[in-house]
């Protein structure tokens, strides 16, 4: 048995059970996925929102996940936990998710605005980016592209909104000691 907590309660996964769905699985029977994805949807949730970065992203990590579980359903022992086999999946799409999110807005960044500079400031704008860590390169992107307000980017990453106001003052300075 595995238990996580999900909203204060503490749900039991039977690990023989998820074995069972993930055999069927594994011989064709897809309507073991859908019971499968009932069974462990709120675990894995929450093993997905302890890694990705924003909240909202948690449901494509996690699809991502399941994709991965019908891609490399032949490569499951059924000797071995299904849970721990799929918890290493999420979390592996989990981590992806944020790295590929973090090239998604360090290459929106420079190309939105590639137009308004020449390339010597376009090189240093690139360049200074490049210096900023993931987080800081995603709220840059949901202020100024996407357009989010620092109370809807608290929201919506469970982060206090002093805290964000902190980092978006020391990305700030980042990017201007950089240029100087």
């Amino acid at each position: 048995m595995v238990g996580y907590a999900k909203d204060g309660i503490v749900q039991q996964l039977n690990i023989k059970k998820i074995n069972r769905y993930l055999s069927g699985v594994k011989r064709g029977r897809y309507s073991y996925l859908e019971k499968l994805f009932e069974y462990t949807y709120s675990n894995l949730y929450n093993v997905a929102l302890a890694y990705v970065d924003n909240k909202s992203d948690v449901n494509d990590a996690l699809s991502n996940a399941f994709l991965n579980v019908v891609k490399y359903i032949d490569t499951f022992d059924i000797n071995k936990n299904g849970y721990n086999w799929m918890y290493t999946i999420v979390k592996n799409c989990a981590v992806e998710f944020n790295k590929n999110k973090c090239q998604e807005v360090d290459f929106a960044l420079c190309e939105q605005i590639e137009d308004n500079f020449d390339v010597l400031e376009y090189v240093m704008l690139k360049q200074s980016i490049a210096t900023l860590e993931e987080a800081e390169k995603r709220l840059i992107y949901q202020i100024y592209w996407e357009g989010y307000t620092m109370k809807e980017i608290a929201q919506n990453t469970n982060t206090p909104l002093s805290t964000l106001y902190s980092r978006l003052n020391k990305t700030y300075e980042k990017l201007r000691a950089f240029h100087k």
